[in-house]
């Protein structure tokens, strides 16, 4: 599988059994896209690589992790909602990586330092990298003010 990029988008549209006298109307493609015909495949590492010019929108989608295989989202391709979806995925990953941020947390850090907060520049700072370096310069600070700390108190003792 192809992993140079963030997402795999499979998309679908209905087949010859759609007629929405029998059931197999827009509901039961955007319910069930893997029942559908494939048309396309697109990869993208945001919303906008997904969108491309938008000639799939209105067909149906499957949303999947491209690091994984890791199925995030389906349905009737509504961008406004897969972006959301790909928001919530990402959010999902600060727990994974043991963090409490939230998407405002880390929109107020990108603002004060005067970095657009969009969701290309939010999707860069949610990545096991920047938590792992955050968290190793925490731990280095930490053990930075716990040696002041301690030097401190002996200095104030005369030991």
């Amino acid at each position: 599988m192809r992993t140079d990029k963030k997402y795999m988008m499979i998309v679908t549209e209905e087949d010859d059994r759609y007629d929405a006298e029998d059931g197999y109307d827009c509901d039961f493609y955007a319910d069930h896209p893997w029942e559908g015909n494939l048309i396309d495949i697109v990869y993208g590492n945001n919303i906008d690589e997904l969108r491309g010019n938008g000639e799939n929108e209105g067909m149906f989608y499957m949303l999947y992790l491209a690091e994984n295989g890791e199925r995030i989202g389906y349905g009737c391709i509504d961008f406004d909602a897969i972006e959301e979806t790909i928001s919530i995925s990402e959010l999902e990953k600060c727990k994974d990586m043991n963090t409490t941020w939230t998407k405002d947390d880390i929109i107020n850090a990108l603002v004060e330092g005067d970095i657009e907060p969009t969701n290309v520049n939010i999707a860069k700072v949610i990545t096991a990298d920047f938590v792992q370096n955050f968290n190793d310069r925490v731990i280095e600070l930490g053990n930075e003010m716990i040696s002041w700390q301690v030097s401190d108190v002996f200095k104030k003792k005369g030991e």
